[in-house]
């Protein structure tokens, strides 16, 4: 059943989910290291329910406009490789959106292809050094509230953006 969702709700799980997907794909990070992560994110998510579908293409342009940012800062190397390939990440949003028809498991499957078909092979030099950083997270006793509080952030962000969004 496709269930239409919010664009950025797509949009931010999936920007967040490519986190995880890079660890796994690359560093291979144990499951239980990811679940706190995991747990932390899917909480704050919860909060964008309300949201439903637009079609206004103002909420997919948020999105890409905050995608380095959105990386958490505890992975700079990671942020440095989103920020070379933002105009890709920025493609590869529209495309994904616009093949999903706004269903999310569509639109994540997309988002996660894309980074390990388009960005992944970019990146292969920041490799050791991602997975680095990403093992150090996953070792830090407070990374769940790290997540937790990087996820609010966002969803702060995106609550406070629709609430204050002119009408079309």
């Amino acid at each position: 059943m496709k269930t239409k969702t919010l664009i950025f709700t797509a949009a931010l799980t999936a920007a967040l989910a490519a986190v995880p997907t890079y660890a796994y794909a690359v560093c291979a990070p144990s499951t239980e290291s990811l679940a706190p992560v995991r747990t932390a994110v899917s909480t704050e998510m919860t909060r964008l329910a309300p949201y439903t579908a637009s079609a206004d293409s103002r909420d997919l342009d948020w999105v890409k406009d905050h995608m380095v940012q959105m990386v958490p800062e505890w992975l700079p190397t990671i942020q440095r490789v989103a920020a070379q390939n933002q105009p890709e990440l920025a493609e590869l949003a529209d495309t994904c959106y616009q093949g999903s028809s706004a269903d999310m498991p569509n639109f994540i499957g997309c988002v996660k292809k894309g980074m390990l078909t388009v960005v992944l092979p970019r990146a292969i030099m920041d490799l050791p050094a991602a997975c680095s950083e990403i093992s150090t997270a996953m070792a830090d006793a407070d990374i769940g509230n790290k997540a937790r509080s990087w996820a609010n952030r966002w969803a702060n962000e995106y609550i406070q953006y629709r609430e204050t969004r002119p009408a079309q």
